[in-house]
């Protein structure tokens, strides 16, 4: 009876453990997704206004290719921050996986191959002892 409490209680700190680290790479991936549509936004609002102020100088017959640098320089600077936040979002996937996986297996397998549950004591396919 013993064991059926030990079992128990273990698959439930398994559940929670993996139930926290989920929870935590949702709570960072929609900060880090969030930051992400805030910049694509931003980009967005400065290529309508580069596009705009290009259209009325073609418009006028007049083109200053320096008055756009800075709003360049700017989108090129989003541009770099975007790539950073992917980057960010990337390692907190990944980091939330490396975790999971540490989790203690739940089978064993025997030399045969066969997969088991951890408390057999012998092979259901080939009959062999288990350790």
């Amino acid at each position: 009876m013993a064991d059926f409490f030990d079992k128990l209680k273990k698959g439930l700190d398994e559940g929670i453990t993996k139930m926290k680290v989920k929870s935590k790479e949702l709570v960072d991936t929609t900060k880090i997704k969030g930051e992400i549509s805030n910049l694509n936004q931003r980009k967005s609002s400065l290529l309508l206004t580069v596009g705009t102020e290009f259209y009325n100088m073609h418009k006028a017959g007049t083109f200053d290719i320096d008055k756009f640098k800075d709003k360049f320089n700017e989108i090129e600077n989003i541009d770099k921050q975007i790539e950073l936040k992917e980057k960010e979002l990337e390692e907190v996937r990944k980091a939330a996986e490396e975790v999971i996986g540490k989790t203690p297996p739940k089978t064993k397998k025997c030399s045969c191959g066969a997969e088991l549950p951890l408390d057999a004591k012998f092979c259901t396919s080939c009959g062999s002892k288990l350790d």
